[in-house]
């Protein structure tokens, strides 16, 4: 049976690339893996116009979450809610994948996903979760998630690899 009718989700979201770089490192097939999600996202963008940072998030709205995918089973840029449902009506730019691949790679992309999402902040809580591809409003969930991950960008940009090996 199809991995795609199986009952399950198999998404191909940022977050787990990102986590994996700024905890462990890059190795060469992580490294490959990972530079080609961002490619993948980068090259989508360069063909529609539109700038693309997908993972999972938190939505300020019902469904309340919603998965923004390179890949679903089959399908390409899919966007859906937990239960499966179609959620492309709420598909964001995530700040967290913006933020994680504007740090892991140095190139015009990546300076703009990054130039998009700075502002995206209450300076007294964190940054908020996304930018709504349909209207371009701000998707004002703010998570530990979100902002946990964006820590971890701002760790691995000083400090390096969260985790080193030899390290209990």
């Amino acid at each position: 049976q199809p991995l795609q009718h199986a009952g399950t989700h198999n998404a191909v979201v940022s977050e787990p690339f990102l986590l994996s770089a700024f905890e462990q490192g890059l190795g060469n097939t992580s490294g490959a893996i990972t530079e080609a999600v961002y490619r993948a996202q980068r090259n989508h963008a360069r063909e529609t116009g539109h700038l693309i940072a997908v993972s999972e998030d938190n939505i300020d709205r019902a469904p309340f979450f919603v998965y923004n995918s390179v890949l679903n089973g089959g399908t390409r840029w899919a966007a859906f809610a937990p239960d499966g449902s179609d959620a492309t009506a709420y598909r964001t730019l995530s700040v967290k994948a913006a933020f994680g691949w504007g740090h892991l790679y140095k190139d015009a992309y990546a300076d703009a996903l990054l130039a998009r999402v700075a502002e995206l902040a209450d300076p007294e809580r964190g940054f908020y979760s996304g930018i709504y591809d349909a209207d371009g409003t701000t998707n004002t969930a703010i998570t530990a998630n979100t902002n946990g991950i964006i820590l971890e960008v701002l760790w691995h940009e000083t400090r390096g690899p969260l985790l080193r090996a030899g390290r209990q």
